[in-house]
C-alpha cells in the first residue's frame, strides 16, 4: 500500500486496515494522519528509525554498562580494573542483527509474541529492537511477578519465545512450561550456576547462542522479512498493573510509538537537540521506561548508563 505524505515523502508498506483499533496481534490499524505537524509527517517503523540513529552516529557511545566484577591479577593488586564496558551504535546495530538472525533461527516470526523477563540491561535491548526487525511484538514481564502472574503473562501474549534474566526468573517460566503451548524456546541471559540447559527442550544459554555464526541465506530472509514491517501494525504489548483484576494487555503499534517519543522530545526542544545521556533504571516492561529510556534516546543519539540491577525493586 503506497501513500503520499505532505513532506512528499511516499511510505509504501502500510497494510490494508479497516479500523483504528484492534484486539488481534496479525490485524493493522489505520493512521490518523494530520495536515500540520507530527501527525503530517511520514510513519516509520521503530527498525527504519533505529537503523537511521546508527548510520547517523555510529561512532558515539549507546549503551554503557557495568561489566561483572573480576579478581585482579596478583601482580597489579593495586591497579584499578574497568568495570564498565561503552557500546557504541555501529556496535549496537551489528549486535541488534546478530539477536535478529538469532530469534529468527529459533523460530520467532512475524506478528508473534516475544516476552523478556529480566532486569535492565543491554541484552533486553538487544533483544527488542532484533524481534522488532523480524515485525515481531514484544512484552516485558515485571521481575518481581510470581510463576501463576508469569503463565498469565505468556499465554495472554500467546508468546512463542521469552528470555529470562537468571535462574531465578527461569525457574519460574520451567514451574508452567508444560501448560504454555506456544512457548517454543527459553533463553538464559545470565548464568550464575552450573545448571544444565537442553535445547532438545527448548533452553538456550545467551552466551552460546551469541557464539553462533548464521549464513547469506538467513540474512537475506532477515532483509525480506524486515521489509514487509509496516508502521500501522503492533509492535508492543504493554500490560497494565493489574490493580482491578488480571492485567490488560494493550497494543501500541510503530506509529503510535514513534509518534509518541516524537512529541515528547518536540516539548522540550528548548532543551537542545545535542546528544546527552539516559540512566535506565525503571522496569523495561512500563510504558514511561520504553518512551524515555530506549526510543527517545535513539532521535538525539543519547547515551543510555544502565543503573544497578536491583534498583527498580526500591522504587
Amino acid at each position: 500500500m503506497q501513500r503520499k505524505f505532505k513532506n512528499n515523502s511516499i511510505v509504501k508498506n502500510l497494510k490494508p486496515a479497516l479500523s483504528y483499533t484492534s484486539v488481534r496481534l496479525s490485524e493493522a490499524v489505520r493512521l490518523r494522519i494530520g495536515e500540520e505537524g507530527i501527525t503530517a509527517v511520514a510513519p516509520q517503523t521503530i527498525p527504519q528509525l533505529f537503523r537511521e540513529c546508527c548510520q547517523r552516529v555510529p561512532n558515539l557511545p549507546a549503551l554503557v554498562y557495568k561489566r561483572e566484577s573480576q579478581k585482579p591479577q596478583s601482580n597489579n593488586k593495586n591497579k584499578q580494573l574497568n568495570t564498565w564496558c561503552t557500546i557504541t551504535y555501529a556496535e549496537y546495530e551489528r549486535k541488534v542483527e546478530k539477536v535478529a538472525l538469532i530469534l529468527l533461527h529459533l523460530g520467532l516470526s512475524a506478528n508473534a509474541c516475544i516476552c523478556v523477563l529480566a532486569h535492565n540491561c543491554p541484552e533486553w535491548f538487544y533483544v527488542q529492537f532484533g524481534a522488532l526487525r523480524i515485525g515481531a511484538v514484544v512484552s516485558g514481564i515485571y521481575v518481581t511477578s510470581s510463576e501463576e502472574a508469569v503463565k498469565y503473562a505468556l499465554q495472554c501474549s500467546a508468546a512463542s519465545v521469552c528470555v529470562v534474566d537468571d535462574e531465578t526468573q527461569l525457574a519460574k517460566v520451567r514451574v508452567v512450561r508444560a501448560q504454555l503451548t506456544n512457548l517454543k524456546a527459553v533463553i538464559l541471559l545470565h548464568r550464575t550456576t552450573d545448571i544444565n540447559l537442553t535445547e532438545k527442550e527448548g533452553y538456550y544459554l545467551w552466551s552460546s547462542l551469541m557464539r553462533e555464526s548464521y549464513d547469506l541465506v538467513l540474512k537475506r530472509k532477515l532483509e525480506c522479512i524486515e521489509s514487509e514491517v509496516a508502521a500501522n501494525q503492533c509492535a508492543m504489548l504493554i500490560f497494565t498493573s493489574g490493580t482491578t483484576g488480571y492485567p490488560k494487555a494493550v497494543m501500541l503499534s510503530h506509529d503510535a510509538i514513534i509518534s509518541n517519543i516524537k512529541f515528547c522530545v518536540e516539548a522540550v526542544a528548548h532543551l537542545g537537540s545535542r546528544a546527552g545521556v539516559t540512566v535506565s533504571y525503571l522496569p523495561l516492561n512500563h510504558i514511561a521506561a520504553q518512551l524515555f529510556e530506549v526510543l527517545m534516546p535513539l532521535l538525539n543519539g543519547d547515551c543510555v548508563y544502565f543503573g544497578e540491577r536491583d534498583l527498580s525493586r526500591t522504587l
